[in-house]
């Protein structure tokens, strides 16, 4: 399947969906190419067909152009508007001021003002004229808007004008005789409509025949007959998709075709005779570009018309816009210009309107969007937009009008106060758009038509000095009490506004000037409750085929309807979406609500303030259930989708809606878009089993289903707990229909009971809620009628206190069952049935399902007959070394010894007796395995004594210990290493006089490991495991004791997982936690690769393996001692943050296999990122395995080996085909193995394609290169790429090209081939230039290779690489020079740059720098170096890459280039620096550096020096940063001295975001 020629539109289609629909597509005969799902009608036809497609053809480019560029618009929206908040809470300006900075005005890297006037007045309209008005759409516009798939509704629309209420005062019919405009309709194929591909091709062909008279409608079973009146009709202007929407029935050569171009080109080609039939509302236009491509649209459609029909008039077209988008209403006379001719006006449709502010504003918490409750949204917000439209459109000639009102009666008595409600407010909105100078306004009902007409007339009539026919027929359709009201608002002023100079008018017109609704807090549970209750039933009409529904409201304390469509949802659900996301309102408080308002519509609890409008019935009960899901996706997403219809979309495919289960059938087919998080997942799922938030809160943060859980938590409900989970419980005896499935299934043995004694049911169990005040609960399942009604009888004689207690037994049995026939997860039962298969005892587990999610889990034995608990102790094994580490780190910084210490000199100066036989083993090679022997440290029986540590170094014959000693170049090589924390132990104990054990205690208890301990012996009040040998045997003295840090550590499963998630939150904290400094975490976290790959598929860290797993970074470690095996894998950074397990289990060499096992189900559970289960192992073979490579070889090989490798973003829009690349020997080469390709993957260096460089695309690793390239600082001083291949070759040729790489090329690289076994030089070390191509003539090799190496030094970027053989063009082989003549040619093309820098400009003045410093209060933190408080650069060595005055920007960094950078590096002791002078000398607290976005280029090194006049004194030493890439570093400062600036070193190079120097005023 090729790829698509508008990626955009993945997000509605993915490829998987595209695939599917693709499979099942058939091929539409006579249109080459074209293949339908399903059938079609109405306007198909082969010839419109055709044209659809050729249409496409042409226009696929433009429009892919114009959809990548808004992608590209939403991400520099959202981080600027992150960044703009940031810097505006820094600078504590006040969100309702003219100070409060956001993104109006910013300019892209092309100099695009993205969001925000092109022009000083662009209030005003410009001086071009629109083309002439068409005489049919001259007038005012009063449109009803609605789809046009039903006839019927279709003829109502058209007769509009006819259509009068009862009791019509007679005052309409009088004021319509002068009234010279006709009805508008507007055939929404828009949001009104969902898109079905029968109700799509039922439009085209009814709105055909609206405007051809002949569409008649006969219902037989009526026996009446609809047919279109004989005048006054209604004009139909079609509004055809946005143009975000795809087919999802219609491919081209594989692509889904544009809905918009679909809807559109088959209603021109059967239209294009008729004028009138030829205009058109376009939605969702966000700015001139846009309008360029719509223009191009209708010029090449006309065009394509003339062609068929000479005598069709280019221009006939018309169209208006609906300004729906905030950044749009900045541009209207840009796209006015662009559109012309065939602009005629514009509309405001405020409802997206507000939606889209919320979504570009929704990386800012201080951003409100008014209440949807709120009648009056258009007289207090939307103002602006109508003032600007009336002085942009109407001045140039345009049509201007006005947006929806909404608001309906439920009952069409003029009478009725419901009515008298919506009148009032309609009345009010229609004079507030006449007075703001507009030609009219929509209407959501035919009902409506003739009163809005006869407001407009009577309200000409009142401009023109007779009020008396606008008052008349206000009276006569008002009621006494709103008289006086509606008069004072007629007479009076419309509200004031802003003036166009204002500084707070820009933001007032997009209605982003707003702190509070003042009509209700957004975060008002009734707020919440209102829009959950609407979005519930609009997204089950949707789904059940309907576009727009009218929803029950309360106005003026009235029932009343809203009319809602798909720019109601998007409102809705961004506005709970800013509550939940921000922190203003609970995501369990929402659950909750969610499910109330699922339980009202589902028992329809309908009252007179509140009514369910969209049934729960046959029609619908597939569908509440899906729209659920899609509203917690919509509203509570962490990275929401742009459009709802990005979900909805796919649930219009006939197949999917045929489905039982239309989620599960989506889930098959594309698992990530439709899954909801764990977390939520599992709450939904708690709550339906008991009903209780409390509950479901709880037990979602399992990843287990245990039912001892389960039951301890319900048991431990008190009286408000009972009464809230009984709440969404079924009454006894209650209506079929009002029960949800389960509950059906429970009661299913009532329903045949006679009806007598299901009242009574109800009677009794109403008098026994008076009684004791909570609902009778009973598990149902299986009983009578008759036997629950005993039992309810039974029960009256109790106290309060025993019939809760009942209740909380009834509420467990309910939960017991459910959970047992509808399970979640049958985890627990796999892990004891992989207990039993391998008969290992017991084991001791812990699963995180994020931070501070732990759930601890004990199953089997300890030994023979105890059973396992959770404080039960196991031996951890080699996991000892991970907190051991993390102490011994926290130990030496607090005594202020560098890790890079010499542990000879820490021994001679601790007065130890010991010495290594090389001095240049530091500290840190104990803990990363880089030094020492000793594999398996050996175990001393419990029941002996434990030797002291000191015992050990020398060897120890009674326990089989070697001395001691150095077996590899210090920090050179991996190798596995006990002795290393041996002496690691011996070396604290040495220096502090202190065992470990007394400590340790301080530190284990600031990390609340309560049963954690390194003591060996056993301790009376502790249980532990029995080691268990192969054969069943226990381990000599039931367990044994071993050195604490190397593999002595006892603990249960929880407190490991406990630590994990400490040093976890520590990590990303930069004040530390519960004793773990963030200096600590990152430094025990940043992995490097010695060998550690080939021995556990890991990097090393310190005392810790760490691994990549696609976006997610995990923490692991295996242990095995005798009798004992031991895992935790733990994700401490990504996507899937605080997720993982810690299992133990008493068990040998099998234990491997079982935790393997164990650890498979748990992944699977957690369902992280980066994971591919389908490379998990049934078993391993562990023939000519050596005993000591056993564990880590199982778990590798079983598990381990499943995490995908984390890759730098795939070139997409690739460059033309190279010429050369078809002669090249490695076409078919496949990438075997990469040391690293971290910033750029090592498959484009033998693509086919030119390579191309974008200076504006950047991804999660850096910059997007069209290269290989590998990170900066390879300490190994050379990165390896071995390229497999189908077939044996023998180059004679080879070209090497690093173009776009300058500065961070591969300074130098050499080929070797494989031949058979053996590698052979191809090209020996070659010296290469930036932005250059070598092309080599190599020496004659017979040799036939079937891999290739390729060798860079240090490392860099290279480009491209192709190999010849003799099959190359003569005028090619004339280009290659012998090595000894060859030279680089550099490329002509200069590397491209950004027109505008990719950052947010700052700049401050003297007076405001004063200002600032003014505004800090005595003792507040700032900070000094910020540009905001006079912060300058004074020098920096080198800005290759990014200019340094970006690490003083008061702002937060938004990409790489928003910081300073060096280029690479080559000479030995290089560094670069930076000096940031202050305006004043002040004391520093902390310097903080920021690595944000240099994720691999951060520099090796940093130190810092403050400066005093022209001397500078150092702060922090030399020290190791490159572990804090992606992230920040602190530097705490202790001097006395004050300083006028800092020099920072960056050793040898590397690019930092931010520098930040705190001091106190």
């Amino acid at each position: 399947m090729k790829q698509v020629d508008i990626p955009y539109y993945e997000d509605y289609i993915s490829p998987s969906l595209r695939a599917e629909l693709l499979s099942k597509a058939n091929t539409y005969s006579g249109v080459e190419g074209l293949v339908e799902v399903g059938t079609g009608g109405g306007l198909e036809d082969k010839e419109s067909l055709k044209f659809l497609c050729e249409l496409y053809e042409e226009l696929k480019g433009p429009l892919n152009k114009i959809l990548n560029q808004r992608i590209k618009d939403r991400d520099f929206i959202d981080k600027r508007v992150k960044a703009c908040y940031e810097f505006n809470k820094t600078a504590k300006n006040d969100f309702i001021t003219s100070k409060y900075e956001t993104i109006i005005g910013l300019e892209d890297s092309d100099g695009r003002i993205v969001m925000g006037p092109l022009r000083k007045d662009y209030y005003r309209g410009n001086e071009n004229k629109v083309a002439p008005i068409p005489e049919y759409l001259k007038g005012n516009h009063i449109t009803l808007f609605g789809p046009p798939e039903s006839a019927k509704l279709s003829i109502n629309a058209m007769n509009a004008y006819h259509r009068s209420i009862k009791d019509e005062p007679a005052v309409i019919s009088e004021l319509l005789k002068t009234h010279e405009s006709l009805p508008k309709w507007g055939a929404d194929d828009e949001d009104s409509k969902t898109p079905l591909r029968s109700d799509l091709a039922s439009a085209g062909a009814n709105l055909t025949e609206c405007f051809e008279g002949t569409l008649r409608v006969e219902d037989k079973e009526k026996g009446k007959v609809y047919e279109l009146a004989k005048d006054k009709l209604s004009l139909p202007i079609k509004r055809f998709p946005g143009l975000a929407l795809p087919s999802t029935f219609l491919f081209y050569r594989e692509n889904p075709l544009p809905l918009h171009l679909y809807d559109f080109a088959l209603h021109f080609f059967h239209n294009w005779h008729n004028s009138k039939a030829l205009a058109f509302y376009v939605p969702k236009l966000e700015n001139e570009e846009e309008a360029r491509y719509i223009k191009l649209m209708m010029e090449t459609a006309e065009q394509m018309i003339k062609a068929k029909h000479p005598e069709y008039k280019l221009g006939t077209i018309r169209l208006l816009i609906v300004l729906e988008n905030p950044r749009a209403v900045f541009r209207v006379n840009e796209m006015m210009d662009e559109l012309y001719p065939y602009f005629a006006g514009a509309s405001l449709g405020w409802h997206d309107y507000l939606g889209s502010t919320a979504r570009l504003f929704k990386e800012d918490p201080n951003y409100r969007i008014p209440v949807k409750a709120d009648p009056d949204i258009v007289i207090k917000h939307i103002k602006g937009s109508h003032q600007l439209l009336a002085d942009v459109v109407g001045p140039r000639g345009g049509i201007k009008i006005g947006g929806m009102y909404g608001i309906l009666p439920i009952t069409s008595d003029i009478h009725s106060n419901s009515f008298q409600v919506a009148i009032f407010g309609f009345i009010k909105d229609v004079v507030t758009q006449m007075k703001r100078g507009l030609d009219g306004f929509w209407v959501a009902h035919p009902d409506f038509m003739r009163i809005g007409l006869a407001l407009v007339e009577a309200w000409k009539h009142r401009v023109s000095g007779d009020k008396t026919g606008l008052e008349k027929l206000v009276k006569s359709l008002l009621h006494d009490k709103y008289h006086q009201d509606i008069f004072n608002f007629i007479e009076g002023d419309d509200i004031k506004g802003l003036d166009y100079n204002d500084e707070l008018y820009d933001r007032d017109l997009i209605v982003a000037d707003i702190a509070e609704s003042s009509y209700m807090k957004n975060n008002d549970p009734i707020e919440v409750g209102y829009n959950i209750f609407q979005s519930l039933q609009y997204i089950t009409d949707w789904l059940s085929g309907n576009g727009c529904v009218a929803l029950p409201a309360i106005v003026g304390g009235e029932a009343v309807r809203v009319m809602d469509d798909l720019a109601t949802a998007e409102r809705s659900r961004w506005e709970v979406w800013h509550e939940i996301h921000h922190g203003r309102f609970s995501l369990e408080e929402f659950f909750k609500i969610a499910h109330e308002e699922m339980n009202f519509i589902r028992k329809d609890l309908s009252d007179e303030r509140k009514i369910v409008q969209v049934k729960w019935n046959d029609r619908t009960a597939k569908w509440y259930p899906i729209a659920m899901k899609l509203m917690i996706k919509l509203m509570t997403d962490k990275e929401p989708v742009e459009f709802a219809t990005e979900l909805l979309l796919p649930f219009g495919i006939e197949t999917v809606r045929n489905s039982k289960d239309p989620w599960a059938e989506l889930s098959r087919i594309d698992p990530d878009k439709f899954k909801l998080d764990l977390y939520t997942e599992r709450f939904q799922y708690f709550f339906e089993m008991c009903g209780s938030i409390k509950f479901a809160k709880k037990m979602a943060s399992c990843a287990i289903t245990n039912m001892n859980e389960i039951k301890k938590s319900i048991f431990g409900f008190n009286k408000q707990d009972i009464i809230d989970a009984a709440s969404f419980h079924g009454n006894i005896g209650e209506s079929k229909k009002t029960l949800d499935a389960m509950a059906q299934s429970e009661q299913s043995k009532v329903f045949d009971q006679p009806e007598e004694l299901t009242q009574r049911l109800l009677q009794r169990g109403n008098d026994y809620l008076n009684k004791f005040g909570v609902k009778f609960l009973v598990s149902a399942k299986g009983k009578t009628g008759k036997q629950m009604l005993d039992i309810l009888e039974s029960r009256f004689n109790n106290t309060e206190e025993q019939e809760l207690e009942n209740a909380r037994e009834a509420l467990f049995e309910i939960t017991r069952k459910r959970v047992e026939e509808h399970p979640l997860d049958l985890l627990k039962k796999k892990i004891e049935d992989l207990l039993d298969e391998y008969s290992v005892k017991g084991c001791s587990i812990a699963v995180s399902t994020g931070l501070d999610k732990i759930q601890s889990l004990a199953l089997g034995h300890l030994d023979e007959k105890q059973l396992t608990s959770e404080s039960s102790l196991f031996e951890i094994a080699s996991l000892s070394k991970t907190i051991g580490s993390a102490f011994a780190i926290e130990y030496f910084s607090s005594q202020g010894i560098n890790l890079d210490t010499s542990v000879n000199k820490l021994l001679k100066e601790s007065g130890s007796d010991f010495i290594l036989e090389r001095d240049d083993v530091l500290v840190k090679h104990l803990m990363s395995h880089s030094a020492l022997n000793m594999h398996y440290v050996n175990g001393i029986p419990a029941d002996r004594k434990m030797p002291k540590i000191e015992d050990f170094l020398n060897g120890n014959d009674n326990y089989g210990y070697e001395k001691i000693k150095v077996i590899n170049e210090p920090g050179k090589v991996f190798k596995y290493s006990g002795a290393g924390f041996i002496l690691l132990e011996h070396l604290i104990e040495a220096h502090s006089k202190k065992s470990i054990k007394e400590l340790t205690k301080p530190f284990l208890k600031a990390l609340e490991m309560n049963s954690f301990t390194f003591e060996q012996e056993t301790m009376s009040e502790s249980v532990y495991a029995s080691g268990f040998l192969a054969d069943n045997k226990k381990v000599e003295g039931d367990r044994k004791m071993f050195p604490a840090f190397a593999a002595g550590a006892m603990s249960n499963a929880y407190d490991v997982s406990s630590f994990l998630n400490s040093i976890t939150k520590a990590f990303h904290n930069l004040d530390g936690v519960n004793g773990l400094s963030n200096d600590t975490a990152v430094s025990m976290l940043y992995g490097t690769n010695k060998g550690c790959q080939e021995f556990m598929g890991a990097n090393m860290g310190l005392g810790v393996f760490v691994a990549q797993a696609g976006p997610n970074k995990l923490a692991l470690h295996q242990g095995a001692n005798d009798g004992f095996r031991s895992i935790y894998v733990h994700c401490y950074e990504g996507p899937d943050l605080g997720k993982g397990f810690t299992l133990l289990c008493n068990a040998d060499n099998i234990g491997v296999i079982f935790l393997s096992k164990v650890s498979q189900l748990i992944l699977k559970n957690l369902d992280m990122e980066g994971i591919d289960t389908s490379l998990f192992k049934n078993d391993i073979d562990f023939k000519n395995i050596p005993q000591e490579e056993l564990v880590n070889f199982g778990y590798k090989n079983m598990v381990f080996n499943s995490f995908k490798p984390t890759l730098p973003e795939e070139i997409v829009e690739h460059g033309p085909v190279d010429s050369l690349s078809t002669h090249s020997l490695l076409n078919d080469a496949e990438v075997e193995s990469v040391t690293n390709q971290l910033f750029a993957r090592a498959e484009n260096l033998i693509s086919k394609y030119e390579p191309v460089f974008d200076p504006t695309l950047f991804g999660k690793q850096g910059k997007v290169m069209d290269s290989w390239e590998s990170v900066r600082h390879n300490l190994r001083g050379v990165d390896s790429l071995v390229l497999s291949l189908k077939n044996e070759i023998s180059p004679k040729y080879a070209l090497i090209s690093t173009k776009w790489h300058l500065g961070n090329h591969a300074p130098q690289i050499s080929i070797d081939g494989l031949d058979k076994s053996n590698w052979i030089e191809v090209l020996s070390n070659v010296e290469l230039d930036g932005h250059s191509e070598l092309r080599i003539k190599l020496e004659n090799l017979k040799a036939k290779f079937n891999k290739i190496k390729v060798n860079i030094y240090p490392d860099g970027g290279l480009t491209r690489l192709y190999l010849f053989d003799d099959s190359l063009p003569e005028n090619e082989i004339k280009t290659f020079k012998e090595l000894s003549h060859c030279k680089s040619k550099l490329y002509p093309e200069p590397i491209p740059h950004t027109t505008k820098p990719m950052h947010i400009p700052f700049s401050f003045s003297k007076d405001q720098v004063e200002c600032n410093f003014k505004s800090l209060k005595d003792g507040e933190l700032y900070d000094i170096a910020s540009t905001f408080y006079g912060g300058a650069i004074e020098f920096a060595s080198n800005e290759h890459y990014g200019p340094a005055t970006q690490i003083i920007s008061p702002y937060p960094p938004l990409s790489m280039f928003d910081g300073l950078e060096s280029a690479r590096s080559r000479e030995e002791g290089h560094y670069d620096e930076v000096v940031i002078k202050f305006l004043k000398s002040v004391s520093i607290e902390t310097i903080e550096v920021d690595f944000t976005y240099f994720v691999n280029n951060n520099p090796l090194d940093i130190e810092v020096f403050g400066r005093i006049g022209t001397d500078f004194i150092e702060l922090a030493t030399k020290q190791r940063v490159k572990g804090f890439a992606g992230k920040k570093k602190a530097f705490s400062i202790k001097s006395d001295h004050k300083f006028d600036g800092i020099k920072i070193k960056c050793i040898p190079d590397g690019g930092m975001n931010r520098v930040k120097v705190f001091t106190i005023k």
